[in-house]
């Protein structure tokens, strides 16, 4: 079963068409691979695809399946289908009066739910987030602890579909495929696909790989 489907999708932004007529199927166990140019459309499918293209600047025509189930831009239910939807993008801040645990446990506090105690201990080992380094406010670490910090939390909420859009900011080559290993080996265990927008080429973790080239989704073959 497809955990999401894109049929005949076009996407906009600020009046530009940046997709046309894309079809993709994504299973579970997948790990996508996106890459573009800087103005190529990458995060503008990204948003369409967690939800965020109700505010005018980007929507879509076509259809998306999530899990077999159509979901548009004013489907009631869509707030709930996306719990199973993360996604992790560069531009994602921590709340600055919460310190680094605050922040990574936020979603559960907020919406009472549970997590892994066990997981949530590998992870902070993993990502080298230590009790005094979890105990910093967000002004006090760089941009590479804050990502981990997003990570983690993402992490920690087992989706079904984890979108990875363009998060290697700041890190160095060895430290973003090291991230990138942990992830793909929590998304294993748990059944989540991946879809990861970046502009770097290196890496073999994916299954495929695709370029956004004049409107196009063309996938990319070694």
């Amino acid at each position: 079963m497809s955990v999401l489907s894109l049929k005949n999708f076009s996407l906009f932004a600020a009046g530009n068409r940046l997709l046309n007529s894309v079809n993709l199927d994504i299973e579970k166990h997948d790990f996508i691979k996106i890459t573009s140019d800087q103005q190529g459309g990458k995060s503008s499918l990204m948003n369409a695809i967690a939800g965020f293209s109700s505010s005018g600047l980007v929507n879509y025509q076509g259809e998306v399946y999530f899990q077999q189930k159509l979901i548009d831009n004013h489907c009631k239910n869509r707030e709930l289908l996306c719990s199973d939807i993360v996604i992790i993008s560069e531009q994602d801040q921590l709340i600055s009066r919460m310190n680094l645990l605050d922040n990574i446990l936020l979603p559960f506090k907020y919406h009472d739910i549970t997590y892994s105690s066990n997981k949530f201990d590998y992870l902070l080992d993993v990502f080298d987030l230590t009790h005094e380094v979890i105990q910093l406010m967000p002004e006090e670490v760089n941009d590479v602890i804050t990502m981990r910090c997003l990570i983690v939390r993402s992490l920690l909420l087992t989706p079904k579909l984890l979108l990875l859009d363009e998060i290697e900011g700041g890190m160095n080559q060895k430290e973003f495929t090291q991230a990138l290993e942990v992830i793909y080996d929590q998304c294993q265990l748990n059944y989540c696909a991946i879809l990861m927008t970046t502009t770097r080429i290196e890496g073999d973790l994916h299954t495929k790989a695709f370029n956004i080239q004049d409107n196009k989704l063309l996938e990319v073959i070694n």
